[in-house]
């Protein structure tokens, strides 16, 4: 029994104890009894003898085993012909006449060791130390057992809601496809990144948002069907296992469920606000894909989705693999690049349409890869945001603009874009001044065109950063204004702006009186601001003069002047030449 004590499973070692006692002792029957979940009876659990198994034994008085446990002490009951404190009746009709009864303690279902004889005996104190004996050593092997089931349970849940963890999950899949393998059916994969977590964490707190997840994960629970997983991946990512998936058609119909939950709320409930979420599905197809590439090709799918408005879901496609590849080698590739000296910087300038004076020029980034040739900026800007990359790019291209613009005329100012996650970034401001003060280009020479609206939201980092900053004289443009829902609420948020930049989209739909419209009414906007206003993207003289009849002053574009490299821009402006055209 020792030995099974430490490395037995629980079945076998409660066998092996009552063997041990109905044998050793020389008696007829032996049991372990348990207080089952109702705490109304004592279940058998297991049993040696030559008489007929009992199922149960009653509490308290209603038996030797009963009195025992509720008593807490051990009970001998030498002749049950003249026995008063329980009831023998049970005990009698299975032809038994004796007994002992060792309670023992193991939280939270007690139990009680038993061993029945058929004729009257008297149990010796010996008999009673061996049987507290094995009893100690049964309660040390439950509690083994039930510890080692306690950090199994936590190495595959998630310990705030209790759902499957990662590992767990992936064990589902693979179970999940081998059964699909003998069926009709397949399995499929949601992949499920709440939207805004973060926010509802900051206006709730942390408590009431751990709170709002315990109660989604319940939610999904009841909303998948009988048989499927649901997983916390981590975060704000939830995993859903589908068994017995039909088709593509059934699992996004599946996927729309899990949405629909998500956004329904009850108002008694920690939930108090609707949650939507981007839903990446990956259907395990011919190939037999392993848990871990299902997982993948649910994110990639995932990650597609996060492209489109919230809410959306959308099936994994063999188009994403080849773009996510694409991204890995880019990512590696780009940060090689900013040691090597790959990336460079042109400019192009703003001019005023007046006096044809170049009053300031922006720094675009363009990266000569050796083997893929130019990457459009567009791509490997979204490969530094998903990547992580983007912060140092954006260091890279502020440290390079402010050396080259060192040597550009005083009144003529550089600028440069600068993401979300910069203004995020508590260390930022010090960059920016660490960057001023090793160039020697002065602060009101600097303007920082924020590009990305959408991603900015409004807390308290980026109003400290972009408030410091512009103490320090940094100015800043916002740019392409129109092509963010909330680009205007911006001006009056954050009264910092020096400038509002028309998104091309706008001017290139000049002439015409829709978009003379659309134009003159930002260019006023911008007057009421007391802002500049500039208009991006006039490639042609008739848009040029359009813009100009709107009330337009600066502008940029190709019809004024291409983007160009920084000697070509400093001998421009060095020449005195007041407009490129």
């Amino acid at each position: 029994m020792g030995r099974l004590a430490v490395d037995g499973d629980l079945t076998t070692i409660l066998d092996a104890t009552t063997s041990a006692a109905s044998s050793l002792m020389g008696t007829e029957c032996a049991s372990i009894a348990r207080l089952d979940d109702t705490r109304t009876a004592l279940r058998v659990v297991a049993y040696s003898g030559v008489s007929e198994r009992p199922e149960v034994f009653g509490t308290g008085t209603r038996s030797a085993p009963g009195l025992a446990l509720s008593s807490g002490t051990v009970v001998i009951c030498s002749d049950a012909r003249t026995e008063s404190r329980f009831d023998t009746t049970t005990m009698r009709s299975r032809g038994l006449l004796s007994t002992v009864c060792v309670p023992f303690d193991s939280t939270p279902r007690p139990g009680v060791l038993a061993v029945h004889s058929a004729a009257p005996r008297e149990y010796t104190d010996r008999d009673v130390t061996f049987l507290r004996t094995a009893t100690d050593i049964l309660v040390a092997a439950i509690r083994r057992i039930e510890l080692e089931n306690e950090l199994r349970y936590r190495s595959l849940h998630d310990p705030l809601t209790g759902l499957a963890n990662r590992a767990l999950a992936y064990r589902r899949i693979d179970e999940a496809v081998a059964r699909a393998a003998d069926s009709e059916t397949t399995v499929a994969v949601l992949l499920a990144d709440l939207d805004d977590c973060k926010t509802v964490n900051d206006s709730l707190g942390h408590v009431s948002g751990d709170a709002a997840l315990i109660t989604l994960a319940r939610k999904l629970e009841r909303t998948v069907a009988v048989g499927d997983t649901v997983a916390r991946l981590g975060g704000d990512e939830f995993l859903v296992v589908c068994d017995h998936v039909v088709d593509e058609a059934d699992a996004r119909s599946r996927a729309v469920r899990v949405s629909t939950a998500l956004a329904t709320v009850d108002p008694q409930s920690d939930q108090p606000i609707p949650f939507s979420a981007r839903i990446g599905i990956a259907v395990a197809g011919d190939d037999v894909p392993s848990a871990q590439e299902m997982v993948r090709r649910a994110d990639l799918a995932m990650y597609r989705a996060k492209g489109t408005a919230p809410g959306t879901t959308d099936v994994y496609d063999v188009r994403d693999r080849y773009e996510a590849d694409r991204v890995f080698r880019l990512a590696a590739d780009l940060r090689r690049s900013l040691v090597d000296g790959e990336l460079r910087l042109v400019y192009q300038p703003i001019v005023d349409l007046v006096t044809g004076a170049v009053v300031a020029a922006e720094a675009l980034a363009r990266w000569d890869h050796p083997t893929l040739g130019s990457v459009s900026p567009r791509e490997f800007v979204a490969v530094a945001e998903r990547t992580g990359v983007v912060g140092h790019l954006g260091l890279w291209a502020l440290q390079t603009a402010c050396t080259d613009a060192v040597r550009w005329p005083e009144d003529v100012s550089v600028r440069v874009n600068v993401s979300a996650h910069q203004l995020n970034d508590p260390d930022f401001v010090q960059s920016v001044r660490r960057t001023l003060d090793a160039t020697g280009l002065p602060a009101t020479r600097l303007g920082l065109e924020i590009t990305e609206t959408v991603w900015v939201k409004e807390n308290a980092r980026v109003a400290t950063t972009l408030e410091a900053l512009h103490a320090m004289g940094v100015s800043f443009a916002l740019d392409d204004l129109g092509t963010g829902h909330s680009s205007i609420a911006y001006l009056d948020r954050y009264p910092i702006f020096d400038c509002l930049e028309i998104d091309g989209s706008y001017v290139n739909a000049l002439p015409g009186a829709r978009p003379h419209a659309i134009v003159a009414a930002i260019v006023l906007l911008g007057t009421a601001f007391g802002v500049d206003v500039v208009g991006e993207g006039i490639e042609t003289a008739e848009q040029a003069e359009a813009y100009r009849a709107c009330g337009g002053r600066l502008a940029q574009g190709f019809h004024l002047a291409r983007p160009m490299p920084a000697a070509a821009i400093e001998q421009l402006l060095r020449e005195g030449v007041r407009s490129p055209r």
